[in-house]
């Protein structure tokens, strides 16, 4: 998958180095908490293939209209290697099934609960299939 694929490709980093690609290969790149291992698969059979698939459960979030959490801040071209973003100057974006298709550049976002957990929202929606 790289920008060339169509006229505008989202990537959204949340196994970087691992199933996923470390380096920016989209019009938009986001790294969701670092774009590698997601907090909340610590300790699951399998870390690295939890992380990797929960891209679908951020991907639901976003269409569901739950976009409050999933803004995000220009960031460097990679994935940061830790959980620290290094920020750069430039307008916040959204992540997701709304995100404006001229968007260019790399993005990072922290994001501390499981996305599109019904056990995380006020209002109960997501499926059981987004909480560990």
């Amino acid at each position: 998958l790289d920008s060339g694929d169509a006229d505008f490709v989202e990537v959204i980093h949340t196994n970087a180095g691992y199933y996923g690609e470390i380096g920016r290969v989209g019009h938009v790149d986001f790294c969701v908490n670092g774009g590698k291992l997601q907090p909340f698969c610590q300790n699951s059979p399998n870390e690295q293939l939890c992380s990797h698939v929960w891209v679908v459960c951020y991907m639901a979030e976003s269409i569901a209209g739950k976009q409050t959490g999933l803004i995000a801040e220009p960031c460097s071209r990679r994935c940061p290697s830790g959980p620290r973003i290094n920020s750069r100057p430039g307008e916040r974006l959204l992540m997701g099934h709304h995100t404006p298709g001229n968007s260019r550049g790399s993005f990072c976002l922290k994001h501390t609960n499981p996305p599109y957990c019904p056990r995380f929202t006020e209002d109960g929606i997501g499926d059981d299939r987004c909480c560990l």
